[in-house]
């Protein structure tokens, strides 16, 4: 495995990148939950695993969008001759799949850049697309931030619209694997895609499938 530092919001950056390794595939998970035009920023060390504090030129636009639209024409670009499309793996939100307006502004702006990277994705002609739209993210390995996820499994639970079950990490990564390595896996896939993929790796890891 070759780890690359880099600027993502760079353009030439991502393009001399894969333009020299060529990937047959991507996976981006580039994102954060509180920007830095937000007035939040400061608590996103809190919300966010990576525990990072968004500068403010860090904005929803930037990080989620800009990235994606320059792996996405960047992968494009590579293999405009190819027959086949190339798997594009991208971490959107279940809050993607609302039909009304969010009902905070910040909240708005990060699922107007979620959809924008959607959008583009479904209507490439070189790349398949796989949206996966988690809730929140958990992990036994990080117990402390069970707490904050607590009440959506509740929520969903309860059968309150609009509230997806957290998924584990786990799962979502099982899930880009499998759209990465599947050529039948295609389309936004919501936590119980996730958790169908995630349990069709394992079965195939264990030799049962």
């Amino acid at each position: 495995m070759i780890w690359l530092s880099g600027d993502a919001t760079s353009s030439t950056c991502i393009s001399n990148i894969i333009d020299e390794y060529q990937p047959n595939s991507c996976f981006h998970c580039i994102g954060l939950l509180l920007d830095g035009e937000s007035g939040l920023a400061s608590i996103n060390k809190y919300a966010s695993g990576s525990g990072s504090i968004p500068t403010a030129g860090s904005s929803y636009d930037a990080i989620t969008r800009q990235t994606a639209f320059n792996a996405i024409n960047s992968m494009e670009a590579l293999y405009k001759s190819s027959s086949e499309k190339v798997p594009f793996v991208f971490v959107s939100a279940a809050e993607a799949g609302w039909t009304f307006q969010a009902p905070v502004n910040f909240l708005e702006r990060y699922l107007t850049a979620k959809r924008a990277v959607e959008k583009k994705l479904t209507e490439s002609s070189k790349l398949r697309s796989v949206i996966l739209r988690p809730s929140l993210i958990w992990t036994w390995e990080r117990p402390q931030a069970i707490l904050s996820v607590l009440p959506f499994f509740v929520g969903y639970r309860l059968g309150l619209p609009f509230v997806d079950k957290p998924i584990q990490v786990d799962q979502l990564v099982d899930s880009a694997l499998m759209g990465i390595e599947d050529d039948r896996v295609s389309g936004i896939k919501r936590f119980m895609d996730m958790e169908s993929l995630s349990a069709t790796l394992n079965k195939r890891r264990s030799g049962k499938d």
